[in-house]
């Protein structure tokens, strides 16, 4: 991975009566494998007493990898309220820095536990 990228390289030929015979390639070196990703199939949320959530996205995460082990994360969703309770389905993306990447889906459920506040 480090070698990613434009290089240039020696080739030394030799033939069955040891004559040597060399030259200089250009190599281009890429990184075409996405990392992969294994995500939570659904996972529970409970919203705090404002009303808020901000989803941890490492939390949902069971393991990502990438051959050259440099990746971010993003998720479509990660802030919920009192709006969002209920099932939602976000996208997390892995894109490694040759700019593969993968997208797996997880079912994330918002709950509200708090109990209401009566004023008189």
């Amino acid at each position: 991975c480090d070698d990613v990228g434009f290089t240039t390289t020696n080739l030394l030929v030799f033939d069955d009566s040891f004559n040597v015979a060399s030259d200089v390639a250009n190599v281009v070196v890429v990184d075409l494998l996405p990392p992969t990703l294994t995500l939570d199939a659904t996972s529970t949320l409970t919203l705090n007493d404002t009303g808020f959530i901000q989803l941890e996205i490492n939390s949902i995460i069971r393991n990502v990898q990438d051959n050259c082990f440099d990746y971010t994360i993003t998720a479509s969703d990660a802030a919920f309220s009192c709006n969002d309770i209920g099932q939602h389905s976000i996208q997390v993306n892995a894109t490694d820095t040759s700019n593969n990447s993968v997208s797996k889906q997880s079912t994330i459920i918002i709950q509200d536990t708090t109990n209401p506040i009566l004023n008189s």
